[in-house]
């Protein structure tokens, strides 16, 4: 099952996911060649973010990107996610 969620996490281009106390912590690339904020892929995260105001939150934690994500309580959860940003 987490080879499920690494495999859709890749498809999303996402650099690393953390799953911690019912939260979902997804990290974005930061390699500035990809061009992953001007991707499409990014404005599908946004696009999701945008319609769950209520368990998404986006911060800034130094150089890096990261969203935050409530009421993720297992793997399969994670991969759901993942596949509803895909889906937007």
């Amino acid at each position: 099952m987490s080879m499920k969620l690494r495999i859709t996490a890749g498809i999303l281009m996402l650099e690393k996911i953390a799953l911690k106390n019912n939260r979902m912590l997804i990290h974005f690339p930061q390699d500035p060649a990809l061009n992953y904020f001007q991707s499409e892929l990014f404005s599908k995260v946004l696009n999701f973010v945008q319609l769950h105001p209520q368990t998404c939150q986006m911060k800034q934690k130094e150089n890096s990107l990261i969203l935050s994500v409530k009421n993720i309580p297992d793997i399969l959860s994670a991969i759901g996610l993942l596949n509803a940003i895909l889906a937007e």
